[in-house]
């Protein structure tokens, strides 16, 4: 049994690379070679048994690949569960922080409720006058004396200064720019 020339075309045969007139001329070959004949009946035969259901039942992974494969998929399994540990910790804290800046912000009453404010007793006020302003305790609150059905109630309505606005409005902001993301 001599090898051919047109043996050394098998492979281009069987990958379909060769054109129509060396196709022809190489199964014009194989008629005449069994050696080539026999590769491409054993190639036909391998690439049957790899499309069919039965290739699972001859192939068997290794237990050494099993081996090697098994603290991979276990450090990945366990990167993948502290990733979502992570997660869930982030979404806990975040939780955590936006429910204490609301509440904080709907339990803590406004600026000019917080400040010292002194009892005024003020005589009562008839209708026909304007009720007169007066700074209490510091320049943080103007208290109004608002007329009263009772004489023994006195009825004052206050007023945050502009100060005590301001310092209000700059402690919303810090508040507000402390829990949105990138501080704004």
């Amino acid at each position: 049994m001599t090898i051919d020339s047109d043996c050394d075309k098998l492979d281009a045969y069987l990958a379909d690379d060769l054109s129509t007139d060396e196709a022809l001329r190489f199964e014009s070959h194989l008629q005449k070679c069994d050696a080539c004949r026999e590769a491409i009946d054993e190639q036909n035969w391998v690439d049957s048994l790899l499309q069919s259901s039965v290739r699972l039942q001859i192939e068997r992974t290794p237990t050494t690949i099993l081996d090697s494969v098994r603290p991979t998929v276990a450090r990945r399994d366990r990167r993948k569960l502290q990733t979502a540990y992570g997660f869930a910790a982030a979404a806990v804290l975040l939780i955590g922080l936006v429910w204490f800046a609301l509440y904080r912000h709907g339990v803590r009453p406004k600026a000019s409720a917080t400040q010292d404010v002194a009892v005024v007793h003020a005589a009562r006020v008839p209708a026909h006058k304007q009720p007169q302003a007066t700074f209490v305790s510091s320049t943080d609150a103007i208290a109004v004396s608002l007329e009263s059905s009772s004489a023994d109630v006195t009825v004052v309505q206050v007023y945050p200064t502009t100060d005590t606005e301001r310092r209000w409005h700059l402690e919303q902001s810090i508040l507000s720019a402390s829990t949105k993301p990138n501080g704004g």
